[in-house]
């Protein structure tokens, strides 16, 4: 059974919501992935959090993630600075990011020495959890609008090498939908979350059929409701995006809003020696603007090649 969020219609529109794939509740598969944020797609974020559809989801999200945090402790658990793993993605960070310009705010960002690499050595979730939250309390406030002193950090990369079962990106995915709320874990801090894999995007085997039964999104509390995919091209919405027609198991039909594919600079820009978790100050984010980045990154994608750029990002360790 795929997991999806819903938007559903008795009818196909939008209900007058702008569907745009980084902000909106849409179906999507459990074992496929729409990156949402990531730093170099910010001017996307910056307009899409103050947006009503980006504070409904949020704030769903939240009610779900925000229960099981308050289960953690705070005890200091150790996170590592030079070692293998932070090397890693450090370089990945200053050869491929930086280097290829990915992403234009991570260059000052990181001559500034602004940007902190860690790796955590906790082996389970909820040691994750913890050294996140510990992280986060040791960059400046992440809604507070200001230059810190010159040399501290104000991003954190954590690499997270050691829970065995996130070597699988949809176990990892999983984790960063569920327990982070898709980034928004840390919202009550002013933090958002962006989550990084070396297998980031790849859904080859797990695109919707006909027929396939699915399990859209519930309201806390509620099971969740299935539903089987009945035409996976049933007309569009007003926004243009396309939508199928399913059939509410013991109930009626209904139209849904699909995810477009993961594209190629997407899936690329999403990709990391490692897996790893990125915090973000949302004053940051806020003030962070170039409308130009993801024509420069296809671009850059187009004249370097899919395999060129994979082979730099193993080469990082």
């Amino acid at each position: 059974i795929a997991h999806v969020a819903m938007l559903v219609s008795p009818v196909p529109h939008d209900s007058g919501m702008l569907l745009r794939e980084a902000t909106s509740r849409i179906a999507m598969p459990i074992k496929s992935h729409m990156p949402f944020w990531t730093f170099c797609r910010l001017t996307e974020l910056q307009s899409g959090l103050r947006s009503a559809v980006d504070l409904a989801f949020g704030a769903a999200c939240l009610h779900s993630a925000f229960r099981h945090k308050r289960r953690y402790r705070t005890m200091r658990r150790a996170v590592v600075e030079g070692d293998v793993h932070a090397i890693a993605v450090k370089r990945w960070v200053d050869e491929v990011i930086v280097g290829l310009n990915f992403c234009p705010f991570a260059k000052p960002a990181a001559e500034a020495a602004r940007i902190r690499v860690v790796t955590s050595t906790a082996n389970t979730p909820d040691g994750i959890l913890e050294d996140l939250m510990l992280e986060a309390s040791r960059l400046p406030p992440g809604d507070v609008v200001g230059e810190p002193p010159l040399g501290q950090a104000t991003t954190t990369l954590l690499s997270c090498p050691n829970v065995v079962d996130w070597t699988d990106f949809y176990t990892f995915q999983s984790f960063y939908e569920q327990q982070l709320g898709r980034g928004y874990w840390l919202d009550d801090q002013g933090f958002f979350i962006v989550a990084f894999h070396p297998q980031f995007g790849d859904q080859d085997s797990d695109e919707l059929q006909e027929g396939d039964i699915i399990e859209l999104g519930s309201e806390p509390g509620e099971s969740p409701t299935h539903a089987k995919i009945l035409d996976l091209r049933a007309g569009f919405g007003e926004t243009g995006q396309v939508l199928a027609k399913v059939q509410i198991l013991d109930g009626d039909e209904c139209f849904i809003a699909l995810p477009s594919q993961v594209d190629a600079t997407e899936r690329i820009v999403l990709r990391a020696p490692r897996p790893a978790l990125h915090l973000l100050r949302r004053s940051d984010l806020d003030q962070a603007e170039d409308p130009d980045v993801r024509a420069r990154n296809v671009e850059t994608l187009a004249k370097l090649g899919t395999t060129k750029i994979e082979s730099l990002i193993q080469c990082c360790g």
